[in-house]
C-alpha cells in the first residue's frame, strides 16, 4: 500500500513540476534568469506569461511549452523555433512576433480584443517575412479579436498553415503582399497574383497609393481568354474597381505597383474552404 501511495505522490508532483507557470519580471532573453520572477528559466511543458510591458526573446533553442499569455504591451520576439503543446489555451494580448516557425501543436489560441487597461491595445500576431506560424490539430479553434498579420518581402514570403477552426471579429487578417514594380516588370510582364484572403475588395486595392497608375487606369485587372486570338487583360478604374466587388477566392489577377515594387495589403479573413475554378479555352489555337 505504502509503495502504491508513494507512486501516486510521485506522479502528482510530476504533473504539477509539467504544469509549472513562469512569469516574465522584466524585459529580457528567455535563457536570462533575471527575465523571470523567482530567477527561474522555464522548463519544457511550462505555462509562460509575459507579463505588461515586457519583451523576451526566444534566444535559446529546442523549447517547448504548454500555453502562453501574453499581457498587454508585451511582447515575446521568437528568434528560435518554438512548439506550444496546447495543454492549456494561449491568450494574447500584446504581440507574438514570429521571427522563426512557431508550433501550435494543440489548444485554442485567442487574440484579445483591445485590452480594458493601457495602453487600450488589441492583441496581435505578427509573421515575418520567410517565416511560419503553424496550427497542427483539427481541434485547435483561433478566435481572433485583435489582428494576424503576415509580412512579405522582395525575396520570401510569409505564412500559415491552418488546420483547426477560425472564429473573427471583423477582418482581422492583414497579407502584406510585396507587389513587384512597372519599372521592373515592363509593360508586358505584370505579376498574376490571387487575393491571400476572402473579402478583399478591388476597390480597397485601387486606394492604396503604391499601385500603378496610367491615367485613369490602375495596376489591377484580369483576363478575358474569350476575346481576340489570344485573349485580352485589361485594367480597371476606380469605378470598375468598385463594380468588381470582392476580388474571387482563388481566381488570378494582374498586378503591378509603382517603382521596382511595394507592398500590398490584402485584408480579410483565411480562404479556409475548398475553391473550384473554371478554366476554359478561349483562343484559336
Amino acid at each position: 500500500m505504502k509503495k502504491i501511495l508513494l507512486l501516486l505522490l510521485s506522479f502528482c508532483s510530476t504533473l504539477a513540476i509539467a504544469q509549472t507557470t513562469i512569469t516574465s519580471a522584466q524585459t529580457g532573453n528567455w535563457d536570462a534568469t533575471s527575465t523571470w520572477v523567482g530567477g527561474s528559466v522555464p522548463s519544457n511543458g511550462d505555462n509562460i506569461v509575459v507579463d505588461d510591458g515586457h519583451d523576451v526573446t526566444l534566444n535559446a533553442s529546442g523549447v517547448s511549452i504548454n500555453s502562453v499569455t501574453i499581457d498587454a504591451g508585451a511582447s515575446l520576439i521568437v528568434d528560435n523555433a518554438l512548439t506550444s503543446t496546447g495543454g492549456a489555451n494561449s491568450s494574447i494580448q500584446g504581440e507574438l512576433k514570429v521571427r522563426n516557425t512557431v508550433t501550435i501543436s494543440a489548444g485554442n489560441v485567442t487574440i484579445e480584443t483591445d485590452a480594458a487597461d493601457p495602453p487600450f491595445t488589441s492583441g496581435q500576431i505578427t509573421v515575418n517575412a520567410g517565416k511560419t506560424l503553424i496550427f497542427n490539430s483539427a481541434s485547435t479553434v483561433l478566435t481572433n479579436n485583435g489582428a494576424l498579420v503576415i509580412q512579405s518581402d522582395s525575396d520570401d514570403f510569409g505564412s500559415v498553415l491552418f488546420k483547426g477552426t477560425a472564429a473573427y471579429t471583423g477582418l482581422p487578417v492583414t497579407y502584406n503582399r510585396f507587389i513587384t514594380g512597372i519599372s521592373t516588370t515592363g509593360a508586358s510582364n505584370w505579376n498574376t497574383i490571387s487575393s491571400m484572403v476572402k473579402y478583399q475588395t478591388a476597390s480597397g486595392i485601387v486606394s492604396q497609393t503604391n499601385l500603378a497608375q496610367n491615367g485613369d487606369d490602375f495596376g489591377l485587372g484580369d483576363y478575358d481568354n474569350t476575346t481576340g486570338e489570344n485573349g485580352s487583360w485589361s485594367t480597371w478604374t476606380e469605378a470598375e474597381a468598385d463594380s468588381e466587388g470582392y476580388l474571387g477566392e482563388g481566381k488570378g489577377y494582374q498586378m503591378v505597383t509603382d517603382g521596382t515594387g511595394s507592398t500590398i495589403s490584402f485584408t480579410g479573413r483565411f480562404n479556409d474552404a475548398s475553391v473550384n475554378i473554371a478554366i476554359s479555352e478561349g483562343d484559336n489555337d
